[in-house]
């Protein structure tokens, strides 16, 4: 009689036909698959009359106002787009895009889906966002707080233009975010998306890939869902850390400095940095440091007046908002 075959042996004659019948369905589906002819692949100018007809009638429309006229003349928020948002800790970056996303909520009527792990818990952000709202601070103090109707009424705004997203610790990650901004705009209808900050979110490198290919990979989803959801996205990014000047101040990030990759910078169709004088603790200069469209804006930097109470932002001259 023929001795039985020790365990292992078996478990390898197994793995081989397995292996072996893999390859043969494999082989099978690529022989019946039907190859893509190139022409597909291939756009004709001419296919395009109709459509650049109509660009031509309408122009080349640049974003929405962030809210300050002047700002405005560097930086548009347009849609299918996505801004990079970066600045030494402490500087203000959340306090900006707040007053930016109340200003297009409350003068254009834009919804606003918010990933902002650094403002939680969730009800301290809302009365931030209620204190642009009402210009007003949202404690007792030096000023007159916030009556119980106008927090009424700015929590009514609030419910109406945001949504909060919020992913279990495990799952925070650039996908699952899209996927609920995905969600939220197919049932709800949004204009913008907020991911703040870059580095709150989940990295692993069980796919082995690099950093800067994860950074690479999850850059592509947040352009292709803004583009092909029709919305502004914005994505806070911290730089790494600095070295000083000679003169003991730090220099004013770019985004070359923004820690991880340069792809921040070479994918952002634009990107602004937020920053604050030590000397003038009253005053924000936003730089605006790339613009991918010439009709959306162009390079150069803007000061803005800052209320450390209500977190509003002004222009320095009284021309007011829009």
């Amino acid at each position: 009689n023929t001795p039985p075959l020790p365990d292992s042996e078996v478990q390898r004659t197994v793995d081989s036909i397995w292996k072996a019948e893999s390859m043969s369905r494999a082989n099978q589906r690529l022989e019946i698959a039907t190859p893509r002819d190139p022409a597909d692949d291939v756009i004709v100018p001419a296919d395009l009359d109709t459509q650049l007809d109509q660009l031509y009638e309408s122009g080349l429309e640049c974003g929405e106002s962030p809210g300050w006229p002047t700002l405005a003349e560097h930086w548009t928020l347009r849609k299918g787009e996505w801004t990079l948002v970066t600045g030494i800790p402490a500087h203000g970056k959340s306090s900006f895009l707040d007053a930016v996303m109340v200003n297009l909520a409350l003068y254009r009527d834009w919804k606003w889906a918010v990933f902002s792990a650094e403002n939680l818990p969730h009800e301290l952000h809302i009365s931030n966002l209620a204190e642009l709202y009402t210009g007003k601070p949202f404690s007792e103090g030096l000023r007159e707080r916030i009556s119980q109707v106008e927090l009424d009424d700015a929590l009514e705004f609030i419910n109406d233009h945001f949504r909060f997203i919020a992913p279990p610790d495990d799952d925070e990650t650039v996908s699952r975010i899209v996927e609920i901004a995905s969600h939220l705009d197919d049932t709800w209808g949004i204009d913008g998306m907020v991911i703040d900050p870059w580095n709150e979110l989940s990295y692993t490198q069980r796919d082995r890939v690099t950093e800067t290919e994860h950074i690479s990979q999850a850059l592509k989803k947040i352009r292709r869902f803004a583009s092909r959801h029709n919305v502004h996205a914005m994505v806070v990014a911290h730089p790494m850390k600095l070295q000083k000047t000679p003169e003991g101040r730090y220099p004013v990030p770019t985004p070359y400095d923004v820690s991880g990759s340069a792809h921040f910078r070479n994918k952002a169709d634009a990107a602004i940095c937020v920053w604050r004088d030590e000397d003038q603790p009253g005053e924000t200069t936003i730089y605006v440091q790339k613009i991918r469209r010439r009709f959306v804006g162009k390079i150069g930097n803007v000061v803005l007046k800052y209320d450390v109470i209500t977190g509003q932002f002004f222009e320095p001259s009284p021309e007011g908002r829009f």
